[in-house]
């Protein structure tokens, strides 16, 4: 984990390191990506952006605001005991 190190060198001056891992997160950049990945494989525009949305376990794309709600939380007095995590938020892609 690459948090891990820098968590333990900043923990003795109280500073927490964590670190967000989103899933498909509908923003413009999605949409570029989804273009390029059309490009290089030849699939349809709009096909892989479906299919890594669809295959979530929730079925939907993250929204900014679950984005800015996480981070919210990490940066609040509320995760101050929390140092050297990585989170993975992204509606249940990575267990499909």
């Amino acid at each position: 984990m690459p948090v891990r190190s820098p968590a333990k060198e900043l923990a003795s001056s109280g500073t927490t390191v964590n670190s967000y891992c989103p899933g498909i997160v509908g923003t413009d950049m999605w949409g570029t990506i989804d273009k390029r990945l059309a490009e290089i494989t030849g699939a349809e525009e709009g096909a892989t952006y479906k299919k890594y949305v669809e295959g979530s376990a929730l079925g939907r794309m993250e929204k900014s605001n679950d984005v800015a709600d996480f981070l919210a939380y990490l940066f609040s007095s509320d995760s101050d005991d929390m140092t050297g995590q990585s989170f993975l938020i992204d509606g249940g892609l990575a267990f499909r």
